[in-house]
């Protein structure tokens, strides 16, 4: 009986190494293009595609499902969204200084322009859809409501305009300090010392701020002073700093003017939206949808 049993685990030990061999035999061998060589070992291109399908791909199929859904019900609603995808590339335009800067700054951050203007069309084509289907309506009360809530939010804070000297050299920055009160032009100090990069192009001005901007000590120390004052040489990370205050701004207070009344609605109307897209998705996914 012993060698009855030993002889058949024997042979389903040689047959379980017989399917191994051959179904090692039959796996193609990976010849996509290597992305990375790792020591002796290459991973390729298939291997990398395989892993993030493995843990992104639910994800990613659900972001594909859900872009063509919108597609293709805003080609059965017939609805445009070029004239908006344009008017929204403007208003960033309008923030350079020129079509050059901004097409460096797209460059610089790698922004492909036409993936930049798909996507937004798609939200933009997204939010119509929802709109009109899920029949999204801000009303006047809302809007009055949301301003008397939010009203101290909704206003401008105190801010200062500042414009700042650069030193490396304590003893040289004390001079210069004492120059200014004594007279001496600021932008022209700027111009002759300031270590500040871009100083001589922004004469020096650093920007408009609101308090917290920076430690609570010069915070308060630059909300204090009135226009036109300078500080004493600043110690800031081993640099000596001299800031001038170009302008206070005090606190503007909101009012529900027209401006204010379209900021709110359209605040609103985008958090309806948000809030009604899964509901939207459920509601036109049985037209579309045929799993596999």
């Amino acid at each position: 009986m012993k060698r009855i049993i030993i002889y058949v685990l024997f042979c389903a030990v040689l047959s379980v190494n017989a399917f191994a061999e051959e179904k090692k035999e039959t796996v193609p061998e990976d010849t996509s293009e290597v992305i990375v060589e790792v020591g002796n070992e290459k991973i390729t291109h298939n291997r990398l595609y395989d892993r993030l399908r493995r843990i992104y791909g639910t994800q990613v199929l659900d972001l594909m499902v859900n872009e063509s859904l919108i597609v293709q019900e805003g080609k059965k609603n017939k609805i445009k969204v070029k004239d908006d995808v344009d008017e929204k590339l403007d208003e960033i335009k309008k923030t350079f200084d020129s079509e050059e800067k901004f097409n460096a700054y797209l460059q610089a951050k790698k922004v492909d322009l036409d993936a930049w203007k798909y996507e937004t069309g798609l939200m933009i084509m997204r939010d119509k859809l929802i709109e009109k289907e899920m029949k999204i309506k801000v009303s006047k009360k809302e809007i009055e409501e949301f301003f008397e809530k939010n009203k101290e939010k909704l206003g401008v804070p105190a801010s200062v305009s500042v414009s700042s000297i650069m030193l490396l050299d304590k003893k040289e920055a004390e001079d210069v300090a004492v120059s200014i009160k004594a007279g001496a032009d600021f932008t022209k100090m700027v111009l002759a010392k300031s270590k500040l990069p871009n100083a001589a192009e922004n004469k020096g001005f650093i920007g408009t701020v609101t308090q917290g901007s920076f430690s609570p000590q010069l915070d308060k120390l630059l909300f204090q002073m009135n226009e036109g004052d300078i500080t004493v040489p600043i110690e800031l990370g081993g640099k000596y700093y001299i800031f001038k205050i170009d302008k206070k701004n005090e606190v503007k207070e909101a009012e529900l003017d027209k401006a204010m009344k379209a900021r709110i609605k359209e605040s609103l109307r985008t958090s309806k939206i948000n809030s009604s897209y899964s509901a939207w998705l459920q509601k036109i996914k049985g037209d579309y949808i045929k799993t596999q």
